[in-house]
């Protein structure tokens, strides 16, 4: 059988021939794509089911009812005099009770306005900062050659092993050249007669 979209919804709404009906649904279990078809037709069957139903208007509303006029604050903010003294008003209270407040920090002296003692106190941190960036550039400075003064000696005891073991090369193939001069002098002068014999 070819699928076909029409026969799983006459399917679903159970409009198919016994016949027919039989051949889709041997059909169904051997494709894939026919089974989510049927199983969205389920869901969205099961979707509809579960909105709610309601009654429609019997009366549609009219502009002169009172359930289209406005609220109260609809109104004032709707209306620029009205809003602009409910502004003024809030600003008054705002500023009567400011006044009234007991001031909280009374005790405390006011901040210094002298401009040279707000120099003095720039200039305090501008050095303190500088001092800080100071000190970590010079950290990083020594910490750059500590490590360029250890590989620097780390290649030294390189070289200086090499030229060891090349000096200790050279050492042991002249002490085996004197050797061999030493042993053959004593093998000439065993061989050489005494001038007395």
């Amino acid at each position: 059988m070819n699928c076909a979209p029409d026969d799983l919804k006459d399917l679903f709404f159970g409009e198919l021939d016994p016949r027919e009906r039989k051949r889709v649904e041997e059909h169904l279990p051997k494709c894939l794509s026919c089974q989510h078809e049927y199983d969205r037709l389920q869901l969205t069957q099961t979707a509809l089911l579960s909105v709610r139903e309601e009654e429609l208007p019997r009366r549609i509303a009219f502009v002169s009812d009172k359930v289209f006029e406005p609220r109260w604050y609809q109104k004032l903010w709707n209306s620029g005099p009205k809003l602009g003294f409910a502004g003024a008003a809030m600003l008054s209270c705002a500023i009567l009770v400011h006044g009234l407040a007991p001031a909280h920090g009374s005790q405390t002296a006011s901040p210094t306005t002298d401009p040279a003692v707000i120099q003095a106190m720039v200039q305090q941190e501008v050095n303190r900062r500088v001092e800080l960036e100071v000190k970590k550039v010079s950290a990083e400075y020594e910490a750059r050659g500590e490590a360029k003064l250890q590989r620097a000696m780390t290649e030294q005891r390189k070289e200086l092993d090499f030229d060891r073991r090349a000096d200790m090369m050279a050492l042991e193939a002249n002490y085996t050249v004197l050797q061999k001069k030493l042993n053959s002098w004593r093998l000439a002068s065993a061989e050489v007669p005494e001038a007395g014999q």
